[in-house]
Formats: structure tokens, sequence, C-alpha cells
């Protein structure tokens, strides 16, 4: 399997304005800081080394030694590129897409809005709780990765759906 190298590349949407995405933008960030804090440490490293050389000293790490946090910074940038552009959760007119981390493209669940019996979502737990109508069976998805602000907004469309199922 190959990564994309720009992981914010994805296909058109024909009626976006149809849909409400919700990302992991949460994770996102804590990626991105630690991606900040590897570049950070690899230009304190190159730092040291140039004031040294600057005050003709012997500089007492080599300059390589910052190409360590350079590397482990590409990887944080690129996982954070990739959680805050791409689907967690989808509303649509259809009914709630999920998209697993690893191979979205082959393990999409879409849960349609007349499966749905009842949505929860519980604040404690940060749970989103999808019970169906017929078979006694539902779905648990977590709801830490997406940012609070966007939890309310994920609630009211929830909520608004449910109540225009209801009528």
């Amino acid at each position: 399997m190959s990564l994309p190298l720009l992981p914010t590349s994805r296909k058109r949407v024909l009626n976006p304005e149809k849909e409400l995405r919700f990302t992991r933008s949460r994770q996102a960030m804590g990626f991105a800081l630690l991606a900040a804090m590897c570049i950070g440490a690899a230009c304190t490293i190159l730092t040291v080394v140039i004031y040294t050389s600057a005050i003709d000293r012997e500089s007492p790490i080599s300059p390589w030694w910052s190409a360590i946090p350079f590397a482990l910074a590409i990887p944080c940038g690129w996982a954070a590129l990739y959680l805050a552009s791409h689907a967690y959760i989808l509303l649509t007119p259809l009914g709630i897409e999920i998209f697993p981390l690893w191979r979205p493209a082959t393990n999409l669940r879409v849960v349609y809005w007349s499966e749905i019996g009842k949505v929860t979502i519980d604040d404690l737990r940060q749970l989103l709780v999808i019970d169906f109508k017929e078979g006694g069976g539902g779905v648990v998805l977590t709801l830490n990765p997406v940012r609070k602000p966007a939890r309310e907004l994920l609630r009211v469309a929830i909520e608004g759906r449910a109540k225009q199922g209801e009528s």
C-alpha cells in the first residue's frame, strides 16, 4: 500500500451543501504540536552548533543529530494534515457514513437513516451510540477525535434529522 504524498487530495463531492463533514481535528492538533516540537528541537540543535562555531569553540553535538527530529517531524506533519482533512463522520441525506482511520475506502460503514431507531450522544464518555430499529444491533463511535464545537454541531444535526424523521 502506498501512501499519497499530499494527504489533502480527495475526490470532489457532487453536492457538498447536502453533507456535514466531521474530521479528526482534535487528534490533528496533537500531531501538529508534536511536529512543531520536533522542528523546534532540530532548530535548537542547529543553533547550538552555529553559535559554538561562531565563538570558535568545539560544538558539543554534531549537526547531524538535528536530522532525527526533522525526520520525526515529517510523519507527524503528514498525520496532522491527513487527520484534519479527511472525514471521520459524514452526515448525508442517505444516512451516517463512518470512515475508519485505516483503509477508509474499503472499510467504510454507512448507516442509513431508515435503519436507525435511536441515536444518543453521551457527553460524559464522548460517545455516539446508534441503535438499530431491527435486529437489536448498533454502532458505538467515540467522539474524542472531534473537537467540542463540532460535537455540538453534530448533536444539533442528528437531533434535527431525528425530528424530521418522526414527522
